[in-house]
């Protein structure tokens, strides 16, 4: 007894000198990848930035191109937004061929980061987190109970020869330290965690005070842009509150900002991905076929107010479309690709499931990539161009649901397909325009449709 109690006392001494150290680590986004798109210098980049093991730690990056990128140098910077750590520079050399290519940086401090991507003289400052990783107290008692427990036994061999009093004693130290451990792994499930460090209690005080509606001031350069002329977009976002730069957007379904452009006339989308280039301040650079007028519908996802939807007009000088998409479901062609259309009863108030059943010159195609986590993406406006919705493939958005987790599968994915479902509901009685979107062969295809929807 006298035995048991002085190894308890041993092991517990041994756990106090190593819970003082303070050990952490850095873990990347809280142990999961960072992945979303940007537009930046004419490339549509998909940006995977994972986890960081170890303190320093390299830093891998994945970056996926698209069909019909121009070739280019892709350049990268790794720097802490504080102005500590080292930075740390890699470059990507982007040919015409679409796929992914991996540059290995490196992280010396936790903390709120940024990663550079340049193209030339355009840019996007990509926020992410490395925190540090607090031991949590089950760890501790598990790690602490096999590691003493090893030592001690190998103690316990060398005493057996020299003094078998004090080899008793070890052992009893041995078989407390391995029930400690065992007894912790067996319970880790059941502990419960501690709070957290102080940022993170304040990042969820901060998820419980909502931050107003935001702003949006959108700007082209030049000031009149031309159909046929590429020229740059620019958002600078506000606080509806305070008129501070809104720097709190999260990644939402792989974006900070989904930005559909749509013709007043309804004949052109173009589903865009602006580059954060500062604190509220989005670019991206395009080129649109057609003039008139178009409105920027601007998607994002504030920390604590969830999804909000900014628009802005602006003209395009040029003439305009003369291409008219035919009323009804049915098939259409676009991009190689046939889409036949089909949906239970379609009416106004009532949920209706749109089914997509695409295929090529061989059959129905089963190797559509996940484009933004989903496998297919449906935008839709009004006639008045009062509603837009983006809406997500069911199937796929239930899986992400259940899942409960952001590791979404990336896009070298391919394996869905031939059919695309989603469920909406148009809310009243008129004309839509609809959009779907899908990838296949790292290319997003997009077909348009024209519903005429009854009153119930």
């Amino acid at each position: 007894m006298g035995a048991a109690r002085l190894g308890t006392m041993i092991l517990l001494a041994i756990s106090l000198a190593l819970g003082l150290t303070g050990v952490a680590h850095a873990d990347g986004v809280a142990g999961t990848s960072v992945r979303l798109v940007q537009s930046v210098g004419g490339h549509e980049l998909t940006f995977t930035i994972h986890p960081v093991e170890g303190m320093p730690g390299p830093l891998q990056v994945d970056v996926l191109t698209h069909v019909g990128q121009p070739e280019a140098d892709l350049d990268l910077t790794a720097h802490a937004v504080d102005g500590g750590g080292t930075p740390t520079s890699g470059k990507l050399h982007l040919t015409g061929q679409p796929g992914s290519r991996t540059a290995q940086l490196a992280v010396d401090r936790p903390g709120p980061w940024e990663l550079r991507a340049q193209v030339g003289g355009e840019f996007a400052a990509i926020p992410f987190l490395v925190p540090p990783v607090v031991v949590q107290p089950w760890e501790w008692a598990a790690y602490t109970g096999f590691g003493t427990a090893g030592i001690l036994l190998l103690a316990s061999f060398l005493l057996v020869l020299k003094r078998p009093r004090w080899a008793a004693v070890t052992g009893a130290t041995t078989a407390v330290a391995l029930a400690v451990g065992i007894t912790a792994a067996l319970l880790s499930p059941s502990i419960q965690p501690p709070l957290g460090t102080q940022q993170q209690q304040q990042q969820q005080m901060q998820m419980q005070m909502a931050p107003a509606y935001g702003n949006l001031a959108l700007s082209t350069e030049p000031a009149h842009p031309t159909a046929g002329e590429p020229f740059r977009l620019r958002l600078a976002l506000f606080d509806g509150a305070t008129g501070r730069p809104m720097d709190d957007l999260q990644v939402d379904h792989g974006a900070l900002i989904h930005l559909a452009l749509i013709g007043d006339d309804h004949r052109y989308l173009t589903h865009l991905h602006p580059a954060r280039t500062g604190p509220g301040q989005y670019e991206v650079r395009t080129t649109l076929p057609v003039g008139g007028g178009f409105t920027a519908y601007a998607e994002l996802a504030r920390t604590g107010s969830g999804e909000q939807l900014l628009r802005q007009h602006f003209t395009v000088g040029g003439a305009a479309s003369t291409v008219d998409t035919p009323i009804g479901l049915g098939e259409r062609a676009a991009d190689g690709l046939r889409f036949s259309l089909s949906s239970t009863p379609i009416l106004a108030g009532a949920p209706a499931t749109l089914t997509f059943r695409i295929s090529d010159e061989h059959g129905p195609v089963h190797d559509l990539q996940p484009w933004l986590g989903m496998t297919g993406h449906l935008l839709l406006t009004s006639e008045d161009g009062a509603l837009f919705e983006h809406v997500h493939e069911r199937d796929s958005m239930a899986t992400a649901v259940l899942t409960a987790t952001l590791a979404q599968p990336d896009e070298t994915v391919r394996s869905a397909g031939p059919a695309a479902r989603f469920v909406l509901t148009f809310p009243a009685p008129g004309r839509y325009w609809l959009w779907l979107q899908v990838e296949r062969d790292y290319q997003v295809r997009t077909v348009p449709y024209v519903v005429d929807v009854p009153a119930a």
